[in-house]
């Protein structure tokens, strides 16, 4: 968390979520669990309403290992529909 000066109530925060030892198992649940975490995490904090939250995704993967490219893609086509369905 940051603060826009010493004497304000306003400023920033960020939170992170990784789960990547899921993605061994399941590729589509780790990327859940992760944004999941991140939102637990930024709850601490007084967002207000959570469309005032931005999400940023680095997909870390094996890319080129026998299986990680299709589970990679097929964890990030799901949840880029479960956010269009939810925030649309």
């Amino acid at each position: 968390m940051t603060t826009a000066s010493l004497d304000s109530y306003y400023g920033e925060a960020m939170a992170m979520g990784e789960r990547a030892p899921v993605a061994l198992l399941d590729f589509a649940a780790s990327g859940r669990l992760a944004v999941g975490e991140a939102l637990t995490n930024i709850a601490a904090t007084q967002i207000g309403e959570l469309n005032r939250v931005k999400l940023s995704a680095n997909w870390m993967a094996a890319a080129g290992h026998p299986g990680e490219d299709a589970g990679l893609y097929e964890a990030v086509k799901r949840w880029a529909k479960s956010c269009a369905r939810r925030w649309a």
